[in-house]
């Protein structure tokens, strides 16, 4: 059903949103004058949990929509990419 391929390409999207969404949340709940100790980790991991969650089953639907192959939206023609 899935290629190492995607697999793979479906790993690094989730991971890639995973860590980003982190960052921000992170940023976003830190009051800013204790640094890390303000920080609110359960909101945080919780938000970047949910955004990968979504990043992950929107590459599973792509793959039905774009390149088998692959956790993109895009299809692949040849050498050229289009939506």
């Amino acid at each position: 059903m899935f290629s190492k391929i995607f697999l793979k390409d479906l790993a690094e999207r989730t991971i890639a949103t995973f860590a980003e969404t982190l960052l921000a949340a992170i940023t976003v709940t830190s009051s800013g004058a204790g640094g890390l100790n303000d920080v609110v980790w359960t909101l945080s991991f919780s938000v970047a949990a949910l955004a990968a969650l979504a990043a992950a089953l929107k590459g599973i639907v792509a793959q039905y929509r774009g390149s088998p192959h692959s956790a993109s939206l895009v299809e692949e023609v040849g050498n050229v990419q289009r939506l």
